[in-house]
């Protein structure tokens, strides 16, 4: 029997710079906070992944373990669904649990196509217990999974961690974590050819000046179909990389190093996806660099948030905010953004209680300046994960402990009006 563990990410974590007019203090919301769902062991629990909505308004999302099945003590994990009811409160089913063969430690958010089929990874798991992507069907009241792809050992890729997306003629893309011909990750394609999925490599990264182990990244498209992302380790100075891929001739793809972390006051180690702006800047964190140390380690900093913008074909790089603590630490995963561009996202770690927290960054001219909104206590959940904003202007997400439950507790998922 294999015996599940924590990965080992969410253990460790529980050119020139333009810089702008830095906040001068950080100011504490008036927000309405509510727990939509505590997790408990029986009904999987670590969440970490952010929520995707469908067209009434139901919640999907998946967690990284489960009660005690052939995965282990850990179990394999689960897809979940969130459904409100005419009195406000909020139903949780499992529509799916892995059982190793299609998958394990599924940690990536979900994606819906045009159908209402929801799509997928999971970290470990498939014919050689190296990840798989999947699908999932409603049918009826019930859902139906195909994994689409099953990876193979290295040189394939392994630990398929971050979320998918599809290209505009419906092929799949997305990142491993590892794996690929230098063992350090790289992104794929999955193009469909009659009932199968065939895969095809993008990229395999070298670790070297192309950068290495893209972490939770979502890939994303420009008008003109070029796709970004980062990369937590590699490039220049060996701290994560900002990549743009170009179409080529004959179906190949040509990439650019687009920003090299230097490890200093502008960032390290991204270990998310970006955003775009109507402007076409590119917005981002980075979890760790900066200006202050947090942590046990005196050598762990804060963590940045950042703007690219491009620039006479050059993009420039902004440091928008460095996180210094007690405003939290650790933007381990990425920003989602309002109409009106504030910017919002989550810390693993800091605030009053070290739990971590929710924040909003806005911007008045050339000045940015973050607001928290929430601060975790434990009780109500600790290290959150991926927001998503909802069309009624609320934000939702995950904590991956926290809640009810024993100390360190399983998670919940959350709301928050601003």
């Amino acid at each position: 029997m294999k015996v599940k563990t924590a990965p080992a990410k969410l253990i460790c974590t529980i050119a020139a710079i333009t810089v702008v007019l830095l906040l001068v203090s950080t100011t504490q919301a008036a927000e309405q906070y509510k727990i939509l769902h505590d997790f408990t062991a029986k009904s999987g629990y670590t969440p970490s992944a952010g929520l995707v909505a469908d067209s009434q308004g139901n919640l999907y999302g998946t967690t990284y373990f489960s009660s005690n099945d052939v995965c282990g003590v850990g179990g394999c994990g689960t897809v979940f669904k969130l459904t409100r009811g005419t009195d406000g409160k909020w139903s949780y089913i499992v529509i799916h649990h892995f059982h190793l063969s299609d998958g394990e430690g599924p940690e990536s958010t979900l994606i819906f196509d045009s159908s209402g089929n929801l799509y997928g990874t999971a970290t470990g798991g498939g014919a050689s217990d190296t990840g798989t992507v999947f699908e999932l069907s409603p049918s009826g009241s019930t859902w139906k999974e195909t994994v689409l792809y099953s990876f193979a050992p290295p040189p394939d890729f392994t630990a398929p961690w971050g979320a998918l997306t599809f290209d505009r003629k419906g092929n799949l893309y997305g990142s491993a974590n590892a794996g690929g011909a230098h063992d350090q990750g790289g992104i794929f394609e999955l193009k469909r050819s009659g009932d199968q999925w065939k895969e095809k490599v993008i990229h395999n990264f070298t670790g070297s000046s192309d950068g290495g182990v893209p972490g939770a990244v979502n890939l994303i498209w420009d008008s003109a179909g070029n796709f970004y992302g980062t990369t937590q380790a590699g490039g220049k100075y060996g701290n994560g990389v900002v990549y743009k891929f170009t179409p080529s001739s004959g179906g190949s793809w040509k990439e650019t190093v687009i920003y090299n972390f230097t490890g200093s006051s502008d960032g390290s180690e991204p270990t998310s996806g970006l955003i775009f702006d109507a402007a076409g800047d590119l917005y981002g964190t980075a979890s760790a660099g900066g200006l202050k140390a947090c942590g046990i380690d005196s050598q762990d900093y804060c963590g940045t948030i950042f703007e690219l913008t491009p620039s006479n074909g050059k993009w420039r790089f902004t440091r928008l905010h460095a996180f210094h603590g007690s405003d939290g630490w650790t933007p381990f995963f990425g920003l989602t953004s309002s109409a009106v561009g504030s910017l919002y996202g989550t810390t693993m770690a800091g605030g009053p209680d070290d739990d971590g927290l929710v924040f909003k960054l806005s911007q008045s001219g050339h000045r940015w300046t973050e607001t928290v909104l929430h601060s975790f206590d434990q009780k109500d959940g600790a290290a959150p994960g991926q927001l998503m904003l909802g069309s009624q202007g609320s934000l939702c997400g995950p904590t991956s402990i926290g809640g009810l439950g024993p100390d360190p507790g399983y998670g919940v998922l959350f709301s928050i009006s601003p």
